[in-house]
């Protein structure tokens, strides 16, 4: 019999949301089928009731459907999780969020910032140094509305009750804890905490034992019925990873540690390997440094709320709050400063994968359980096998689901938004061409390094660049700042202007130039043929456009970067001339300029005979890239074509007889 059944439920209906995603968004049903079959087969197999093996599968059923109409039905343009993005939605909403943005405005603008984060979970006007601080340290929970916070208030309300536990204080706070909820915007954090603060009161007028675990699940389960998409989400993984890890882990932590250690390691058992996969960061001081940032956030909070209320209330705040909570929020940034050592501590991971942090999370808490602790006691060592073989069933069909098909590819155009990144992979070599880059957006910091560590780089050999221009160039110097880039190689005409990337790093690539990567890998200059005696300037950089050619096993890649017509021409009439028309032929072209009309010109496209076009370009730009023309002299071609903006990032698989191309892309905003 199951103890907690809601919970059990709930995972059933997890599986069955999981199962749709796999075959309505990755495109594998074979996969998605499996994954289901051993999920049903598990149940079946597993020592319980007729009846709840049957309410079970039902639960899987129900959020496969569940996911299909949503998928069907259920447009996600716009779309933000429980956000409200409009406040003119009546005079209620229009007051609280008027007292919010009142008592905000009351502390100056640094605090303000941090105040706006740390209390209401909004986080737009704080410091990219100081997200990167508490990020780095692994206390950026602090600066996003959560449970954390949603206990300090529940905890505070507590207290001014009395703590008596009549239906009109248990109101009183659930009325509280809605109003906060509103003026953050109900976030998904926030859901989920007040659903479980809630219950936990409401159970207790109903007499029934107030279980955490029980209504952590009953609240995922509302979340999703109401967008199943939260799950492949962040911050719901995140939200409720962090709670199923104090239900399931303080107790016997606290055996060991104490009960406020033993509650900090559980938070960031919870915390630390969705971390280190979404962001590729760790921190091993996180547990340290999380105590002195909590013990002032839980003082923090209280105090901000309760001169929220006086604010809501009365309509003003003592000034002596004010200076009281902008001591102590300053206190907050300078521990959190002090602790960050500057960032020491704080260390890049590459390539954890997501099946072994499934793994982690499944062990840990399966481990940890009070079933497997009851039959560890009495020695029924077979209970526990057969358990954890009926979990290895789907847990193998779930790896099939979720394999990246981009870890065997070699050559990879990943999305950067409008701009070009080309990434070559021999070995442990790895090379980009290109990397991106806008004025608007740190692509090297926030796009590439991601990218080259999900990717499992923990370096970068070299980059290789086509031309200066920001959408190519920029990137790679904002990836140098934070992330070891052993060389970069520009274009020899550009040998007199200013390229401030560090000493060593910059290589000069002449015209005859070849980069080799491996015995049969290497990168080869097609144009320009001689080095330009002019400088360059600010009008004419594409005319010095490099044009690499990438050997891959004898598959040839021609990268263009902005190779203009005119340009196009005259590396034609050269190659002709001297009889080598025939080194421009290419398997895989990267199209010139984004797939402007400005390239890419019918005569062109014939001399160098690609099977595969790749166009990376950034969605819904402004300059209308790919332009209609250029996708039409594709097509008359017969020319596979895949754009980073539809496709998102393009994998190269060279490894078999043929070319095998893979796309992957993030639909879940």
């Amino acid at each position: 019999m199951i103890r907690r059944k809601l919970a059990v439920f709930t995972v059933m209906y997890i599986a069955g949301i999981a199962a749709g995603y796999f075959l309505l968004i990755k495109i594998k049903p074979v996969e998605a089928a499996c994954f289901m079959i051993a999920c049903a087969l598990a149940v079946l197999f597993s020592d319980i009731s007729q009846n709840e093996r049957r309410t079970m599968i039902i639960f899987m059923m129900i959020g496969f459907m569940l996911f299909t109409i949503h998928f069907a039905f259920v447009s996600r343009d716009g779309y933000n999780g429980f956000d409200v993005a409009e406040k003119d939605q009546g005079i209620v909403k229009s007051m609280l969020y008027d007292t919010r943005d009142v008592f905000v405005n009351r502390f100056d603008e640094d605090t303000a910032a941090f105040i706006r984060g740390a209390i209401f979970g909004d986080k737009g006007d704080l410091d990219d140094e100081l997200k990167k601080e508490f990020n780095g340290n692994q206390t950026g929970h602090i600066l996003a509305v959560s449970g954390l916070h949603v206990g300090f208030l529940y905890s505070l309300l507590r207290f001014l009750t009395g703590r008596k536990r009549t239906k009109t204080a248990s109101l009183f706070i659930i009325a509280v804890l809605f109003i906060y909820g509103e003026m953050t915007m109900w976030s998904t954090p926030t859901v989920r905490a007040c659903i479980v603060m809630t219950v936990s009161m409401l159970a207790i007028h109903f007499r029934r034992r107030a279980d955490l675990l029980t209504s952590i699940s009953l609240a995922a389960m509302l979340i999703l019925t109401f967008d199943p998409y939260q799950l492949f989400e962040v911050g719901f993984q995140m939200s409720m990873l962090t709670m199923i890890s104090i239900a399931i882990l303080t107790k016997p932590l606290s055996l060991k540690l104490g009960e406020t250690f033993g509650m900090m390691t559980a938070v960031q058992a919870g915390i630390v390997p969705i971390t280190a996969y979404t962001f590729c960061r760790a921190n091993p001081l996180s547990i340290l440094i999380n105590v002195p940032i909590v013990l002032l956030a839980s003082v923090l909070v209280p105090v901000c709320i309760v001169l929220l209320m006086l604010q809501l209330v009365f309509g003003s705040v003592p000034s002596l709050g004010i200076k009281l909570a902008d001591l102590i929020a300053d206190a907050v940034i300078h521990v959190n400063h002090i602790l960050s050592f500057d960032g020491g501590f704080s260390m890049s991971i590459a390539g954890v994968s997501a099946m072994a942090v499934i793994c982690f999370y499944v062990f840990v808490f399966g481990a940890s359980t009070e079933w497997v602790r009851v039959r560890l006691i009495r020695k029924d060592h077979k209970s526990i096998i057969k358990a954890a073989l009926l979990i290895l069933l789907p847990a193998t069909m779930l790896s099939s689901c979720i394999f990246d098909r981009l870890s065997d590819d070699e050559v990879f155009f990943p999305y950067v938004g409008q701009g070009d990144c080309t990434h070559v992979r021999a070995g442990d070599i790895d090379m980009l061409i290109d990397g991106g880059g806008s004025e608007r957006y740190n692509v090297g910091e926030k796009t590439l390094m991601p990218y080259l560590l999900k990717s499992g780089a923990d370096d970068l050999d070299m980059a290789l660049v086509t031309h200066l221009h920001t959408d190519h160039f920029k990137g790679i110097c904002e990836l140098a700042r934070v992330y070891p880039v052993n060389s970069v190689g520009i274009p020899s005409d550009y040998r007199n202007e200013e390229v401030s990337l560090g000493k060593g790093k910059i290589m000069y690539i002449k015209p005859d130039s070849i980069v080799r990567m491996a015995e049969d890998v290497y990168v080869s200059v097609l144009w320009p043929v001689r080095e330009s005696k002019a400088g360059i300037s600010a009008d004419d950089e594409n005319e010095h456009n490099m044009v690499y050619m990438i050997h891959y096993n004898g598959v040839r890649i021609m990268v263009t970067g902005d190779l203009l017509e005119e340009d196009e021409l005259k590396m034609l009439d050269y190659y002709r001339h001297n009889n080598r028309l025939d080194d421009l032929d290419c398997d895989i072209l990267k199209v010139a300029h984004h797939g402007s009309k400005s390239s890419s010109s019918d005569v062109f496209l014939d001399a160098v005979r690609p099977s595969i076009a790749v166009i990376s370009v950034g969605k819904n730009n402004l300059y209308g890239h790919p332009h209609e023309q250029t996708l039409k002299r594709l097509k008359e071609r017969d020319i596979t074509v895949y754009r980073t903006d539809l496709n998102g990032t393009v994998g190269i698989d060279l490894s078999g007889n043929k070319i095998v191309v893979d796309t992957v892309k993030n639909v879940v905003k």
